[in-house]
């Protein structure tokens, strides 16, 4: 996307990748973190 995204805009996308990044991090590990 252009322009300049707002502080929440990157808050919500860390949030979301980082909820993946720990969703495929449990499958492949099987840890529990």
């Amino acid at each position: 996307a252009g322009g300049c995204a707002s502080l929440s805009e990157y808050t919500a996308e860390f949030n979301r990748l980082s909820a993946i990044f720990s969703q495929e991090w449990q499958r492949v590990t099987g840890y529990q973190p």
